[in-house]
């Protein structure tokens, strides 16, 4: 089983990552710039659903023994 990640920041390069593989890049000059872009247009909101699922991954934690 696996211990699920603590770090919020390691959950948003999840999403900034799912985000980026939607487009067709063909360098990566373009994806630096897309990345980029990206990172520009998160929201505070996505921030604040990962600080607000600490309880629950901690808690996730402690099930998992880690």
């Amino acid at each position: 089983s696996t211990v699920p990640d603590l770090n919020p920041i390691e959950h948003l390069w999840v999403v900034l990552k799912t985000i980026v593989h939607k487009h067709q890049l063909s360098s990566k000059q373009e994806l630096q710039i897309r990345e980029r872009e990206e990172w520009e247009n998160l929201t505070p909101r996505q921030g604040q659903k990962l600080v607000h699922s600490m309880n629950r991954r901690c808690q996730a934690v402690i099930k998992a023994k880690g």
